[in-house]
């Protein structure tokens, strides 16, 4: 029998297999390319390009390109003309430095400061206003006050047992539970209800008044210096020299020495002014009322009537001006939540508003970290801060109008420069404001302490107050309205008494700084939106006692130096002899351990042999903080000024 195969399948199962080979094959080799294709890096991105930040760079606007490398944002800007800018890291989100770049076609203005503020006079030996200080867009202020003397900003009264009385100590109890004592040795003081001493008087003539806290108020010393301390924790000092010269001094250098001088038959008083190491001089007269002299700032020069004309009327259109304030200007940063300038100017009145709140601002900013260490202001900026409130339009406006008045008075005085430099004023009277039965407003240009009805008050810098001008006749003092406050101490809508010296210091107050302002309105006319003036109407016109007005003094800024360490030293021994007067250990507090005491005026040695080792908190200027035993212990050039 014969086999027989077929093998035709065969070939056909064949090519099959072969095509499946080949399939997946194909189908590895394809994954493979795909996979490799994956392990490639993506080709990158090119980013958009970024939005140039604005930067200010020597009055003009820069456009720095925000860099790729996020380390490079934090670099600073060194090299650069412009001190104010220096060590500013650049920012790449502007919007938050939270304030706009207002361009200006006057380059020159971009670099002067928010508010080239002189200095500005008064006559009130009490309470003195301030000069207001150049604005120098920093936190730091005048290298001076490395200079300033020591000052017990934070001494304390001490606080008695009526029942345990020093020695020999006379008492005579008196109505509201106070209590009168007499010391053998002399000395007077007299205790609250609750045993603080409210004042002392010493034998030699020296006294010292204490607020209801138990801080040093006003202290008179036995060569006649006295010492005011304000509200918080600064001081002025008024050190009277022979020849009729007063030395007012604020701290830092700062201050104004004030001589006697006659130009034909009248008597004028100058003050010389030192900010930040510059001199300048104010003129005043004297109004006498029922037998007091009171202040009245004069002009050496006045502008001409056109001028005045131009200033006092309505500009054609409202106007936008870029201050150049933000976050970033110190004293703005720090009052900002109280005031706001205008978005618009309808007329200068306005404009002229707005520059007398930032000059007084200003100033009492610079006053206030010259009177006490940078690090304690800025930890109590944030409770200063939330206590303001802002005032409204309607306060703004009642100011506005104040202005106008002096406005109107500068000008009719203007036309009789050359006679003088003022009418005549009368034998037994005042300026018109007190006496014209109108509603006036005031800015509060320094510190000063108000009777309120109760324990009394103070009103601060840049508060306003509102009042009709009918003072009583023969009063010294007058009723007015707080209308804004800053939040300090006297709340808006109270009714406080207010001496009419201290009245007339923020008018005068209110006189100079127009002056001031008119000063920068006519330089700056034409230029950053505001009008030109008219032709013939820029310059000045002397008044006529300006011939013969002495230069500024040349030793200003050495009496005033004189004149703070003099009153220091004089001082603290008056409030020394208070503590004795008292329990013989006031401003002292106990050491960690045994029987001694830190005591103030101690050295840093003396201190360290009581306490042991003490740590450094903080080192500003020529105060250093230490911690020991449980202890604040403040060293203001090397002795001890409080201990906490």
């Amino acid at each position: 029998m014969a086999l027989s195969f077929t093998f035709r399948p065969a070939p056909r199962y064949a090519i099959r297999a072969l095509m499946a080979l080949l399939l997946c094959a194909s189908t590895v080799a394809l994954y493979g390319f795909d996979d490799k294709d994956k392990k490639k890096p993506a080709a990158p991105v090119k980013p958009a390009p970024a939005k140039p930040t604005p930067q200010v760079h020597n009055g003009s606007v820069v456009n720095h390109p925000v860099t790729a490398n996020p380390n490079l944002n934090n670099r600073t800007i060194t090299p650069n003309n412009n001190t104010n800018l220096n060590n500013r890291p650049i920012n790449p989100n502007p919007n938050l430095n939270n304030r706009t770049i207002t361009p200006n076609n006057n380059t020159n203005l971009n670099n002067r400061p928010a508010t080239p503020l002189n200095n500005r006079g008064n006559i009130n030996s009490n309470l003195g206003n301030r000069p207001a200080t150049p604005l120098n867009n920093r936190g730091n202020v005048s290298s001076t006050l490395n200079n300033r003397p020591t000052t017990p900003q934070n001494f304390h009264a001490p606080v008695l047992n009526t029942n345990h009385l020093p020695p020999g100590s006379q008492v005579a109890h008196g109505p509201g539970g106070v209590t009168n004592v007499t010391t053998r040795t002399g000395g007077q003081y007299q205790l609250n209800s609750q045993g603080h001493m409210s004042s002392f008087h010493a034998p030699n003539g020296a006294s010292a008044s204490f607020r209801p806290n138990g801080a040093p108020g006003v202290v008179h010393t036995a060569s006649g210096t006295t010492i005011i301390h304000n509200n918080y924790g600064g001081r002025t000092v008024i050190v009277n020299r022979p020849g009729n010269t007063v030395i007012v001094s604020h701290g830092g250098g700062r201050g104004y020495v004030q001589r006697p001088f006659a130009v034909g038959n009248r008597s004028y008083v100058q003050r010389t002014y030192v900010v930040n190491g510059v001199r300048s001089s104010r003129f005043y007269q004297s109004y006498n009322y029922h037998g007091h002299a009171y202040p009245y700032y004069v002009r050496a020069h006045f502008y001409r009537p056109a001028f005045y004309g131009w200033a006092y009327n309505p500009w054609a259109r409202p106007v936008a001006y870029g201050w150049g304030w933000g976050i970033g200007t110190p004293w703005f940063g720090f009052y900002g939540g109280y005031f706001q300038p205008y978005p618009m100017y309808r007329s200068p009145a306005f404009w002229l508003t707005d520059y007398l709140f930032s000059a007084t601002l200003t100033a009492a900013y610079q006053e206030r970290m010259a009177d006490q260490a940078a690090i304690a202001a800025q930890a109590n900026a944030a409770e200063q801060q939330q206590n303001q409130v802002q005032m409204n339009d309607q306060v703004k406006q009642m100011v506005a109008d104040e202005v106008q008045r002096q406005l109107a008075q500068a000008r009719t005085e203007s036309q009789s420069a050359g006679q003088g430099a003022m009418m005549a004023a009368p034998s037994d009277g005042l300026p018109a404001s007190f006496t014209d039965n109108a509603p006036h407003a005031l800015v509060v240009s320094s510190s000063v302490d108000v009777n309120d009805g109760a324990s009394g008050c103070a009103l601060g810098e840049g508060d306003v107050v509102a009042f009709n001008g009918s003072l009583p006749q023969g009063a010294d003092a007058m009723s007015v309205k707080v209308v804004a406050s800053r939040g300090q101490d006297c709340p808006t809508g109270s009714t406080v008494s207010v001496q009419l010296q201290d009245l007339m210091e923020m008018q005068n107050h209110l006189r100079a700084t127009l002056d001031q302002g008119l000063e920068q309105m006519q330089s700056n006319a034409g230029h950053g939106g505001l009008p030109a003036i008219p032709s013939g109407a820029a310059g000045t016109v002397d008044s006529a006692f300006a011939s013969g007005a002495p230069p500024p003094d040349a030793n200003a800024a050495s009496e005033l130096s004189s004149g703070a360490d003099q009153a220091s030293q004089e001082e603290m021994a008056v409030l020394n002899q208070a503590s004795d007067a008292g329990s013989g250990d006031a401003g002292s507090a106990p050491a960690a351990s045994g029987g001694n005491s830190v005591s103030l005026g101690m050295s840093v040695d003396q201190v360290r042999g009581i306490l042991g080792n003490m740590r450094l908190v903080a080192t500003v200027g020529n105060k250093q903080i230490f911690q020991a035993g449980g202890l604040k212990i403040t060293f203001v050039n090397g002795q001890v000024s409080n201990v906490e």
